[in-house]
């Protein structure tokens, strides 16, 4: 019962029934408490599934994750801020691997399946990644030294390459760093 949310492999049916069984029924509670848990855990791998395993469960099981957060049980808030804080921090995670791309992405896409959320009713605990206060020119140098620069060196497809050039381009256009005509 102590293992993260793992995926049920049919070909392990005895494996599967014996975490099953160890585990008993779950709440939806419970499993987003031990999808959090599996959110920390130390392996990528393991946070991966685990991710992959939320992006199930959000979609099957939409309506209820939905009356759980337009709930208004205090309870009920914290486990919905932990698990957007666990997915904000997967978001901003640096990945060099392709399994950290596709953990990135997993992630993503729970924070979509989850939804818009009243920011009245949630606390995410903040990260220092997520802290900009500053001018315009120091937030557009910021966005393209700290986060879309990186993109671009660890880009393993020319898609996302193509797309931080152009996320970097357009910044500098609007900071006023444009060709000059006179070819300078």
């Amino acid at each position: 019962c102590e293992f993260p949310l793992l995926p049920s492999i049919p070909s392990l049916g005895e494996l599967n029934n014996a975490i099953q069984e160890a585990r008993g029924l779950m709440s939806l509670k419970d499993q987003l408490r031990d999808i959090v848990n599996g959110m920390k855990h130390e392996n990528l791998n393991v946070r991966y599934m685990v991710a992959c395993e939320l992006s199930k469960l959000l979609y099957h099981r939409n309506e209820d994750v939905a009356a759980l957060i337009a709930g208004e049980l205090v309870s009920d808030m914290e486990i919905v801020n932990s698990l957007i804080t666990s997915l904000l921090q997967g978001c901003a995670e640096e990945s060099r691997t392709t399994v950290g791309q596709r953990f990135k992405l997993v992630c993503a896409d729970c924070l979509g399946a989850i939804g818009a959320i009243d920011p009245a009713k949630v606390r995410v605990a903040s990260c220092s990644r997520f802290k900009i206060q500053c001018s315009d020119d120091d937030l557009i140098f910021e966005l393209i030294h700290k986060h879309l620069a990186r993109a671009f060196r660890a880009a393993q497809d020319t898609i996302i390459q193509d797309s931080a050039a152009l996320a970097i381009q357009e910044l500098l256009k609007i900071a006023g760093c444009e060709p000059s005509l006179a070819g300078n």
